[in-house]
């Protein structure tokens, strides 16, 4: 994106591996935007792979960090490692990006619904928002985060139905 981090760099925020992020990009008035895009529930569930420890102990540290800001409820006993660990490593880049270094930064999270071609071995594909909306919600309890939070205005929930698409084609 060619942005700078003036403040604190990427790799001392996290590993040189990094997020693999499903689109970056910036608006025309220079905003930056982390899209994460889901088709199927069980998608959203998923827990840290890092196995250098000198790796474990840097993002533990960001997400340590992350959850203290946010003001997680369950800031003492919540892994957010476990389980939820992708999320929480994108409230962690949205958190660097945008309390750290000052930048207009976005977390564009992205969900598909009807997207019948992910359903297979009894994978959940949310037909309508609200179930999405019931998952994410519970998600969020899970890693004791309020409804409304200092990153809250900077998360965007998008939902795009396939079926609209394919209807417009």
């Amino acid at each position: 994106l060619e942005i700078k981090l003036d403040k604190s760099a990427l790799g001392s925020f996290w590993p040189t591996s990094g997020p693999r992020w499903d689109r970056l990009g910036k608006t025309d008035k220079e905003q930056i935007l982390l899209v994460e895009a889901k088709s199927h529930i069980r998608e959203l569930i998923s827990s840290l792979g890092a196995r250098n420890p000198c790796s474990t102990s840097q993002i533990l540290s960001s997400i340590r960090e992350t959850k203290g800001f946010i003001g997680s409820s369950s800031y003492s006993s919540t892994d957010w490692t476990v389980g939820v660990y992708q999320y929480a490593n994108r409230l962690a880049h949205l958190y660097l990006l945008r309390q750290v270094n000052g930048l207009d930064a976005y977390l564009v999270m992205l969900y598909f619904l009807n997207d019948n071609e992910m359903e297979t071995n009894g994978t959940c594909v949310p037909a309508v928002k609200m179930e999405w909306e019931s998952v994410i919600t519970y998600q969020e309890r899970l890693m004791g985060i309020r409804q409304r939070h200092p990153l809250s205005d900077y998360i965007i929930h998008a939902y795009i139905d396939v079926n609209d698409i394919e209807a417009s084609l």
